[in-house]
């Protein structure tokens, strides 16, 4: 399947939940993997957190310079990088 962005999607995180949180509100929701492959399909993070938050009520996801929506990913979700490269 060609993907249209080069982040991160759903299929590519290695747990079975994903965790997000926002430190504005003090929402803070775990969603099974496979419900929302099944539900949405396979989908870019970035692009998934403003839907989460919608999804959730949020009224600051329409501010696009100030006062914006803080939804981010817990650390649990995140996708540990990789170690750095020796030098040659």
């Amino acid at each position: 399947m060609r993907r249209e962005y080069a982040s991160p999607y759903i299929s590519d995180l290695p747990m079975a939940k994903i965790g997000v949180e926002c430190d504005r509100c003090w929402m803070r929701r775990r969603y099974v993997k496979a419900a929302l492959l099944a539900r949405i399909g396979d989908q870019n993070l970035p692009d998934l957190l403003p839907k989460f938050a919608r999804a959730e009520g949020c009224t600051f996801t329409a501010n696009v310079f100030t006062d914006r929506c803080r939804l981010r990913y817990d650390d649990e979700s995140r996708i540990p990088k990789p170690p750095p490269k020796d030098p040659p």
